[in-house]
């Protein structure tokens, strides 16, 4: 059973990039329908994040700053013009997303600003809300509908229709349904996310399972930068797994212990706290090392005054308490886990790729962040670069008209088992892809992908959600090891223990489609 849809503007995502998108499309005058794999504002990494946005706006701060603090965490690999745009229009980014309703904390009627590893400048805005991300996610959601967009969830793309160089609409699966619906469209934005749930150790949604990579890498546009993925080194491993742990008790007492008690980020640094690939390294050498506890470290926050801690950390001690751990006397142990990817789709200054009519903005997008990304940074480009995304799409579906739609062709169907496919890949991805990695390994995870997508799909006219997800997965597994292949050397978050001598930012790798269908 098929169906039809037509928008000026079709945006893939509705998560913060994908809502500013559709907000700027709107604005513009464009028509607009919003395709998400969950449901707009309640689904994806902004709706799990703690809603942390990097912006110059303090008095002793300037882009210029935040710029400079970008590149050096990127390690030179950053490409420039992109994290200019980036650090020059996040200041308007939060003011606009102020007045779309999102709260910010304050202090006196001033922005609070708060301090994250890497920035030399108190930069960091705070939505305010429990959850914070939520209340982001909810706030674009409502202004969005409220202009007019038209947001349709549970309807994840399963490819993009191509005429030429030229996009003219996608496939999606309406899962309620349980029909394809082929969608017209002037212009494509993707902003389908990142994906870290590739990994068996992650702290990412669900749906974060790299479905925009495999979509643009199937329609022949160009990745880049694959191999930066950015693992935070503070998730928890016990007593209950997944939960993000921000690095600022470090700074007020707590302490990152091995199974001896020795604090031994001093063995890898200077500082106790660090950027967060040489921390997630570290954690992973000690538990690679023995020194580890169930397979990470302990962080323990008796060192923080309990004033400190029931003022600034109430909601981690009541989280904690519920799970049987006092923190006030009791450690937790926390692992690196895959959280970010800073490669993606090559675009311009306003989201623009290969392709005539094809957008992306927020972590589909690459580039940007170049071998490591500063905190705060990733609700900043997915601000600005939504909008402006949006906004250049809404211009340049104005100028064209629309195609008639080629057939689909061949669509993945999971033939296995869903459950046990997944977790088969996500075990490979974090023991050869994962935070310490060497050509062997990585040779090793091109060959696991490729055989996997022989044995676990098949490709049918009908294709389905599920074979779209496990394909996205392979593609992504495979993509991320062919480009740390490329990489002859370290660099930020990429790290080769064969190759550990660093090679500089200006090298770049990157790849078409024709490379995964091997």
């Amino acid at each position: 059973m098929r169906g039809k849809l037509e928008a000026d503007v079709v945006i893939v995502g509705g998560g913060a990039a994908g809502l500013c998108a559709a907000i700027a499309a709107r604005r513009a005058g464009a028509s607009v329908l919003v395709l998400s794999r969950g449901s707009p504002g309640h689904s994806g990494a902004t709706f799990k994040s703690e809603g942390r946005i990097a912006a110059a706006l303090g008095s002793d701060d300037s882009p210029s700053l935040h710029l400079r603090d970008t590149l050096r965490a990127g390690r030179g690999a950053c490409i420039r013009e992109l994290a200019e745009a980036l650090t020059e229009e996040a200041p308007d980014a939060v003011r606009k997303l102020a007045e779309l309703g999102v709260r910010f904390k304050r202090r006196g009627g001033r922005l609070l600003l708060d301090l994250s590893p890497g920035h030399s400048r108190h930069r960091i805005c705070c939505v305010k809300g429990h959850p914070p991300g939520a209340e982001l996610s909810r706030s674009l959601a409502r202004a969005a509908a409220a202009l007019g967009a038209k947001l349709a969830g549970y309807t994840p793309v399963l490819k993009l229709l191509v005429d030429g160089d030229r996009i003219v609409g996608c496939l999606a699966y309406d899962i309620r349904g349980g029909k394809l619906l082929k969608v017209s469209a002037g212009s494509v934005v993707l902003a389908a996310g990142g994906g870290a749930r590739v990994y068996a150790r992650s702290d990412a949604t669900p749906d974060a399972c790299g479905e925009g990579y495999a979509l643009a890498l199937d329609a022949g546009t160009k990745l880049i930068d694959m191999e930066f993925v950015q693992f935070y080194p503070l998730i928890t491993v016990k007593p209950v797994p997944g939960i993000l742990i921000l690095a600022s008790p470090l700074y007020d007492g707590a302490s990152l212990l091995n199974k001896l008690g020795e604090r031994f980020m001093l063995k890898y640094s200077s500082r106790e706290v660090e950027d967060r690939d040489i921390m997630s390294r570290a954690i992973y050498q000690e538990a690679e090392e023995g020194r580890g506890v169930d397979g990470g470290v302990l962080m323990d926050f008796s060192g923080i005054p309990e004033d400190i801690l029931k003022s600034r950390y109430l909601r981690l001690l009541r989280l904690f308490m519920r799970h049987g751990v006092d923190l006030r006397r009791e450690p937790i142990v926390v692992s690196p886990a895959a959280h970010f990817f800073c490669g993606g789709l090559e675009v311009s200054e306003w989201g623009e790729t290969q392709l005539d009519g094809l957008y992306a903005a927020g972590e589909v997008a690459g580039g940007i962040h170049g071998a490591n990304r500063l905190p705060g940074n990733a609700l900043a480009e997915a601000a600005v670069f939504g909008f402006r995304a949006g906004r250049a799409a809404a211009e340049h579906a104005a100028s064209e008209r629309k195609a008639d739609l080629p057939k689909a062709g061949e669509l993945p169907r999971c033939k296995v088992d869903l459950k046990q496919a997944e977790a088969e890949a996500r075990s490979a991805a974090w023991r050869l892809v994962g935070v310490i990695r060497d050509e062997e390994r990585l040779r090793e995870a091109v060959s696991f992908a490729r055989e996997a997508r022989e044995m676990w799909l098949s490709f049918s006219a009908e294709g389905d959600p599920h074979g779209m997800r496990l394909w996205s997965m392979l593609l992504t597994l495979e993509a991320i090891a062919l480009s740390a292949l490329k990489r002859k050397g370290s660099l930020g978050v990429h790290y080769r223990r064969d190759i550990p001598a660093r090679v500089g930012g200006h090298v770049r790798a990157w790849m078409h489609g024709e490379i995964l269908k091997a």
